[in-house]
């Protein structure tokens, strides 16, 4: 952790935000633990995005959401289900298309 506070101290500067070195420099060093942890949160949320964008995508989607997808009409999107050539199944009176057959090049 040497080498974080040696860092984020010249990457911060906290003198230059009125944090002067007081004894024992406990004010200095919470405030470098916070920018310590908040790096750390920085870090594992941007592991979390990536690992969602590996995820498969099993959401069903409607007809205006495969539209917007696919950026074509709620017009088309109907006809292409209708005809087989979008993967889709009714439930009840509406077609719901799963997102992960978009993202295969079923769209």
């Amino acid at each position: 952790m040497g080498d974080e506070r040696a860092h984020l101290a010249t990457m911060c500067d906290l003198e230059s935000f009125g944090v002067e070195r007081a004894a024992g420099g406990e004010l200095r060093d919470a405030l470098l633990a916070v920018h310590v942890a908040r790096f750390a949160l920085l870090d594992e949320l941007r592991h979390q995005v990536a690992a969602a964008r590996e995820a498969p995508d099993d959401r069903l989607l409607t007809v205006p959401e495969a539209a917007a997808r696919l950026r074509v009409s709620e017009t088309t999107v109907k006809a292409r289900l209708r005809a087989g050539e979008l993967p889709g199944r009714r439930v009840g009176k509406v077609w719901r298309i799963e997102a992960a057959a978009l993202s295969r090049g079923g769209g």
